[in-house]
C-alpha cells in the first residue's frame, strides 16, 4: 500500500476522499446524487406542490442513501461491487431502510434524536407504501407520527399541511446531519487505517504480556505483510 503524501506546511489537514472502502469508486462518485438532489439550494422534496406520496418516496430514498454511504464509509476493507450489491440490494442483509438505520446507531453514528426520527419516519414510509387506500399526513396515525419528530430545520418555502411540514423539516434536518456524518466517518476511518500498523503491535503486546502473566505459550510473532 502506497504511503500518504506529507501535508505541506501551513495548510490545514483536509479529508481526503479515496476510493477505499467504497467498492474502488471515488467517494465523489457516491456523492454526487446527493448534490444532484438539491435544487436551488433545496432538496429536491422541499415542496408544497410535490404530492405527498412522491414527498416520502424522494425524502426517504435520500436518507437511505446516506445511510448506505454512511456505513460503506465505515469499512476497513475495500469491498468489490458484486461485494456492495450482495449486501445492500435485493435480499441482502442492509437491503431494508430500517437495518441501514440500526447498524448506524451501533456503529455509534447517529445521536439519539436522529436514530428515534429515522425510525419514524420509516414507519411513516410503511403505512404510505403498504396501504391498499390512499394515504394523506392529515391521517390520524401517520400526523401523529409526524408531530413526534424532533429533527427541524428553517424551511424557505411555505408548506400549507402542518404535519407534512414537520415531516419535511425532520427530513431536511437529517439529510444535512447524515451528510456531515459522511464526512466524519470518512476522517476517522482513515485515521484508523494510517495508525493500523501502530495499533496492531499495541494489541499484539498488551496480549503477549497477558498470555505470559497466565503461564500460556507465547504468542506467535505478528505478521504485517
Amino acid at each position: 500500500m502506497s504511503k500518504r503524501p506529507p501535508k505541506p506546511s501551513g495548510i490545514p489537514a483536509e479529508p481526503r476522499m479515496k476510493g477505499a472502502k467504497t467498492g474502488g469508486v471515488p467517494l465523489e462518485e457516491y456523492m454526487k446524487p446527493l448534490v444532484n438532489a438539491l435544487e436551488d439550494g433545496r432538496f429536491s422534496f422541499i415542496s408544497d406542490e410535490i404530492n405527498e406520496t412522491n414527498v416520502i418516496i424522494l425524502a426517504t430514498s435520500l436518507i437511505d442513501y446516506y445511510l448506505r454511504i454512511s456505513i460503506i464509509c465505515r469499512f476497513r476493507v475495500d469491498p468489490n461491487m458484486s461485494d456492495l450489491k450482495e449486501i445492500f440490494d435485493g435480499y441482502g442483509p442492509l437491503a431494508n431502510f430500517n437495518s441501514k438505520i440500526r447498524i448506524c446507531h451501533i456503529l455509534g453514528l447517529l445521536i439519539p434524536d436522529m436514530r428515534s426520527d429515522l425510525l419514524v419516519i420509516n414507519k411513516i414510509r410503511n403505512l404510505f407504501a403498504h396501504s391498499t387506500t390512499i394515504r394523506t399526513f392529515n391521517d390520524k396515525d401517520i400526523n401523529s407520527r409526524c408531530l413526534r419528530l424532533k429533527s427541524s430545520a428553517d424551511l424557505t418555502i411555505q408548506i400549507s399541511s402542518i404535519p407534512k411540514r414537520k415531516f419535511i423539516e425532520a427530513c431536511n434536518s437529517l439529510c444535512w446531519q447524515l451528510m456531515m456524518v459522511v464526512m466524519v466517518a470518512c476522517v476517522e476511518s482513515e485515521s484508523i487505517m494510517e495508525h493500523r500498523v501502530e495499533n496492531l503491535t499495541i494489541a499484539h503486546k498488551r496480549v503477549s504480556e497477558f498470555f505470559i502473566e497466565k503461564g500460556l505459550p507465547p504468542l506467535p510473532a505478528l505478521q504485517l505483510g
